[in-house]
Protein backbone atom coordinates (compact mmCIF):
# COMPACT_ATOMS: atom_id res chain seq x y z
CA UNK A 1 0.00 0.00 0.00
CA UNK A 2 2.85 2.40 0.77
CA UNK A 3 4.24 1.87 -2.71
CA UNK A 4 0.98 2.95 -4.35
CA UNK A 5 0.74 6.07 -2.18
CA UNK A 6 4.35 6.94 -2.89
CA UNK A 7 3.81 6.41 -6.62
CA UNK A 8 0.77 8.66 -6.67
CA UNK A 9 2.63 11.32 -4.67
CA UNK A 10 5.59 11.07 -7.04
CA UNK A 11 3.37 11.40 -10.10
CA UNK A 12 1.61 14.44 -8.61
CA UNK A 13 4.96 16.05 -7.78
CA UNK A 14 6.24 15.52 -11.32
CA UNK A 15 3.01 16.85 -12.86
CA UNK A 16 3.10 19.99 -10.70
CA UNK A 17 6.79 20.54 -11.42
CA UNK A 18 6.29 20.20 -15.18
CA UNK A 19 3.26 22.53 -15.23
CA UNK A 20 5.14 25.20 -13.27
CA UNK A 21 7.97 25.13 -15.84
CA UNK A 22 5.79 26.46 -18.64
CA UNK A 23 6.93 29.79 -20.02
CA UNK A 24 4.75 32.78 -19.28
CA UNK A 25 3.09 34.19 -22.38
CA UNK A 26 3.45 37.97 -22.51
CA UNK A 27 1.20 40.33 -24.42
CA UNK A 28 2.51 41.82 -27.63
CA UNK A 29 1.81 45.09 -29.42
CA UNK A 30 0.71 46.36 -32.78
CA UNK A 31 1.53 49.98 -33.58
CA UNK A 32 -0.53 51.60 -36.34
CA UNK A 33 1.11 54.63 -37.94
CA UNK A 34 0.76 57.10 -40.80
CA UNK A 35 3.61 58.00 -43.17
CA UNK A 36 1.81 60.90 -44.83
CA UNK A 37 3.30 64.37 -44.62
CA UNK A 38 0.36 66.10 -46.28
CA UNK A 39 -1.55 67.04 -43.14
CA UNK A 40 -4.42 64.58 -43.50
CA UNK A 41 -6.94 64.46 -40.66
CA UNK A 42 -6.76 62.11 -37.71
CA UNK A 43 -7.11 58.42 -38.55
CA UNK A 44 -9.28 56.10 -36.47
CA UNK A 45 -8.44 52.42 -35.92
CA UNK A 46 -11.04 49.93 -34.68
CA UNK A 47 -9.99 46.44 -33.61
CA UNK A 48 -12.33 43.45 -33.90
CA UNK A 49 -12.76 43.39 -30.10
CA UNK A 50 -14.13 46.96 -30.19
CA UNK A 51 -10.96 48.70 -28.98
CA UNK A 52 -10.38 51.99 -30.76
CA UNK A 53 -7.54 54.43 -31.12
CA UNK A 54 -6.45 57.39 -33.17
CA UNK A 55 -3.38 58.26 -35.18
CA UNK A 56 -2.61 61.95 -34.81
CA UNK A 57 0.98 62.23 -36.07
CA UNK A 58 2.78 61.64 -39.36
CA UNK A 59 6.17 59.93 -39.58
CA UNK A 60 8.63 59.94 -42.49
CA UNK A 61 9.93 56.49 -41.48
CA UNK A 62 8.74 53.66 -39.27
CA UNK A 63 8.47 54.92 -35.68
CA UNK A 64 9.33 53.02 -32.52
CA UNK A 65 6.66 50.74 -31.14
CA UNK A 66 4.33 52.79 -28.98
CA UNK A 67 5.48 56.13 -30.43
CA UNK A 68 3.49 59.24 -29.62
CA UNK A 69 0.76 60.01 -32.14
CA UNK A 70 0.41 56.35 -33.16
CA UNK A 71 -2.23 53.89 -32.01
CA UNK A 72 -0.71 51.00 -30.10
CA UNK A 73 -2.90 47.97 -29.47
CA UNK A 74 -1.73 45.51 -26.81
CA UNK A 75 -3.07 41.96 -26.66
CA UNK A 76 -2.21 38.32 -26.07
CA UNK A 77 -0.51 36.58 -28.99
CA UNK A 78 -2.92 35.88 -31.82
CA UNK A 79 -4.38 37.27 -35.02
CA UNK A 80 -6.73 40.23 -34.79
CA UNK A 81 -8.85 42.02 -37.37
CA UNK A 82 -8.95 45.79 -37.78
CA UNK A 83 -10.54 48.54 -39.83
CA UNK A 84 -9.14 52.04 -40.10
CA UNK A 85 -9.97 55.20 -41.92
CA UNK A 86 -9.49 58.89 -42.27
CA UNK A 87 -12.30 61.41 -42.41
CA UNK A 88 -13.69 61.42 -45.94
CA UNK A 89 -10.76 59.45 -47.29
CA UNK A 90 -9.05 56.13 -47.56
CA UNK A 91 -10.07 53.11 -45.48
CA UNK A 92 -8.10 49.99 -44.65
CA UNK A 93 -9.02 46.59 -43.25
CA UNK A 94 -7.01 43.53 -42.53
CA UNK A 95 -5.50 41.39 -39.83
CA UNK A 96 -2.46 41.74 -37.65
CA UNK A 97 -0.63 38.89 -35.94
CA UNK A 98 0.68 39.76 -32.50
CA UNK A 99 3.50 37.64 -31.09
CA UNK A 100 4.62 36.91 -27.54
CA UNK A 101 6.23 40.13 -26.20
CA UNK A 102 6.72 41.37 -29.77
CA UNK A 103 5.78 44.45 -31.70
CA UNK A 104 4.49 44.68 -35.25
CA UNK A 105 4.10 48.01 -37.05
CA UNK A 106 1.34 48.67 -39.57
CA UNK A 107 1.66 51.59 -41.97
CA UNK A 108 -1.72 53.00 -42.99
CA UNK A 109 -0.94 55.39 -45.77
CA UNK A 110 0.53 55.13 -49.26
Amino acid sequence: MKTKILSIATILFIAITISSCKEEVLPGKATFWNDSADGLPTMVVIMDDGSTGVITSDYSSSPDCGASGCYTYEADPGTYGFVAGEQGGTTWSGTVTITDDGCVKIKLHL
